[in-house]
């Protein structure tokens, strides 16, 4: 997917939208793919490797959520943002990205 030691948009978004699952969030893709393409340069290998091993965040969450809802003195709801049955008042849930949670409070 690179060219001359670049990351090329038009391959990488070929190649992603070979895959259904990607493709089910077409329009979601692009901007995602050309932030991808801008950050990965610049981005170490040492923090790529660190992100690879991350747990899920929301399993990470959902296990926390008694803790965080003490902390924060309200309830906490814990959402997938591919979930379609989502209320997203905030439209936070196409902000969200792997290693970066999007948060909505009220």
């Amino acid at each position: 997917m690179q060219a001359e030691g670049r990351l090329d948009m038009s391959i990488l978004m070929k190649e992603v939208m070979a895959d259904p699952d990607v493709r089910a969030h077409s329009k979601a893709v692009p901007p995602f793919a050309q932030q991808l393409v801008n950050d990965l340069p610049r981005t170490s290998i040492d923090i790529l490797e660190r992100i690879s091993s991350l747990p899920d965040e929301a399993d990470f969450l959902l296990e926390n959520k008694d803790f965080i809802e003490r902390e924060v003195g309200c309830p906490v709801d814990v959402v997938h943002a591919d979930d379609p049955d989502l209320e997203d008042p905030g439209n936070k849930a196409r902000q969200a990205v792997p290693g970066r949670v999007a948060i909505y409070v009220e």
